[in-house]
């Protein structure tokens, strides 16, 4: 894999992981399922859990958006709450 893959890569899954916090934040359930369970195309997935500490988390995203059904979705899926 050349560096312009790994960038093309690192790039893909930015989006998608910005693509899964707004859904996340707006409690669109079907969307954020989607995002996380379908690899799509580009076979990039979104992890559960932040790549860096500093990061926001799925699961923050989702508290403070009040959307229960996500929260609990990711607490079932192992999702850190110290995160």
């Amino acid at each position: 894999m050349s560096s312009g893959d790994d960038a093309r890569t690192r790039i893909l899954r930015r989006k998608k992981v910005a693509e899964a916090m707004e859904a996340a934040f707006d409690n669109e359930m079907d969307t954020f399922r989607r995002i996380l369970e379908e690899p799509g195309r580009d076979n990039i997935t979104v992890p559960l859990e932040p790549h860096k500490e500093k990061d926001d988390s799925l699961l923050g995203e989702a508290a403070c958006g009040n959307a229960i059904e996500i929260v609990e979705y990711l607490l079932e899926r192992g999702a850190n709450v110290n995160h």
